[in-house]
C-alpha cells in the first residue's frame, strides 16, 4: 500500500510519464541484489545478473538514471560472504547488454550520451528547490508521503543494527536522495505535471518499503491511521485524472517576466508577445501571487 495506493505512484499509472518505469527497475534492481545476497549459488547469480538487467533499465529508460540506479546494488558490494566479486560480475553480465542498447539510441538519436535535454538546464537555486520538494506545501513530499518520516527513523535504527544492514537500508534510501540532488537545481523541479514532485516518485516505492520496516514496530492502530491518511492524501488524482489540471495551467494566462528569469527555463517554454517575454506561471507560482 505504501508503494501504491498510499503514495503518489498510484496515480501516474494512468499518465504517459515513464516515473513507473523508473520506479520498477529502481525497486527490482534492489530487490533482486538483496535476495541475491541471500539464495544459494546458482539462483544468486540469476538474481545478480538480473539486478544489473535492473539497472540497465531504468538508464535505458532515464538517461539521469546513469547516477542513480546504481545505488540500488549497495547491498551487493556491501556483501561479505565471500561471493561478492562473482555476484558483482554476474551483475555486470545483466547490465552490459542493457546499457549497449542504451548508449546505441543516444547515438543514433541524439548524435551522443546525455544529448537528449539540450537546451535544458540545472538553473533552479538547489537549496530552494530541495526545501520546496521536502517540506513545501505545494510539491512537498511530507504532505503527499507522510511515510517518509518512518522511513527516516527505521534508516537511523537499522543503521546500529550491523554493517550489512545498513547498506540494504542505504541501497533503499539513497537512490530517493540522489533523485532529490537531481531535481532541486533542475529548471522543472517540479515536474511541472503530475501529483506530487514528480522526479522523486520513481524513489518512492522503496522509501515504502523502508517505512514498513519501521511501521513492523507500531501498534497496529497507528499504522493503519498512517496508511489511511495517505491513502486519502492521494485520492484526487484517482478521482480527477492529473492531465486536465496540467491543461488548464497551461491555458491561464502566461505572465511577464525579466530576462534573468526568462533565462532559467528552455526556449521551448518561453513566449514572445509585444516585446515582452512570457512563461508558464507554475516557474513562478512560489514568488508572483498574481501567478496563482
Amino acid at each position: 500500500l505504501l508503494s501504491t495506493l498510499a503514495s503518489p505512484v498510484a496515480a501516474y499509472a494512468a499518465l504517459e510519464f515513464s516515473e513507473p518505469l523508473q520506479a520498477l527497475a529502481l525497486t527490482g534492481g534492489f530487490a533482486a541484489a538483496v535476495m541475491s545476497t541471500r539464495a544459494n549459488s546458482r539462483r544468486a547469480l540469476r538474481l545478480a545478473a538480473a539486478a544489473g538487467a535492473c539497472v540497465g533499465l531504468a538508464v535505458l529508460t532515464k538517461s539521469s538514471l546513469l547516477v542513480v540506479a546504481p545505488l540500488a546494488l549497495l547491498p551487493l558490494v556491501a556483501h561479505t560472504r565471500g561471493r561478492r566479486w562473482t555476484l558483482l560480475a554476474a551483475c555486470a553480465a545483466g547490465f552490459v547488454p542493457v546499457a549497449t542498447l542504451w548508449l546505441y539510441f543516444e547515438v543514433i538519436r541524439f548524435g551522443r550520451p546525455l544529448a537528449s535535454y539540450a537546451g535544458e538546464a540545472f538553473s533552479h537555486p538547489f537549496w530552494d528547490g530541495a526545501w520546496r520538494l521536502l517540506v513545501g506545501v505545494n510539491k512537498g513530499v511530507l504532505f503527499y508521503f507522510p511515510a517518509v518520516v518512518a522511513a527516516v527513523i527505521a534508516l537511523v535504527r537499522e543503521a546500529r543494527a550491523g554493517r550489512e544492514r545498513l547498506w540494504v537500508m542505504l541501497g533503499a534510501t539513497l537512490q530517493f536522495v540522489a533523485l532529490l540532488v537531481l531535481a532541486a537545481p533542475w529548471w522543472a523541479w517540479h515536474g511541472v505535471a503530475g501529483w506530487g514532485p514528480r522526479l522523486l516518485i520513481p524513489g518512492i516505492p522503496l522509501l515504502g518499503v523502508c517505512a514498513a520496516v519501521e511501521m513492523e514496530r507500531w501498534r497496529p492502530t497507528a499504522a493503519a491511521t498512517l496508511i489511511a491518511l495517505s491513502i486519502a492524501l492521494n485520492l484526487p488524482p484517482l478521482l480527477q485524472h492529473p492531465t486536465p489540471v496540467m491543461r488548464y495551467l497551461w491555458f491561464c494566462a502566461w505572465p511577464a517576466v525579466d530576462r534573468p528569469a526568462a533565462e532559467n527555463v528552455p526556449r521551448f517554454a518561453r513566449r514572445e508577445q509585444d516585446g515582452r517575454t512570457l512563461i508558464p506561471p507554475d516557474q513562478i507560482l512560489a514568488t508572483v501571487p498574481s501567478a496563482s
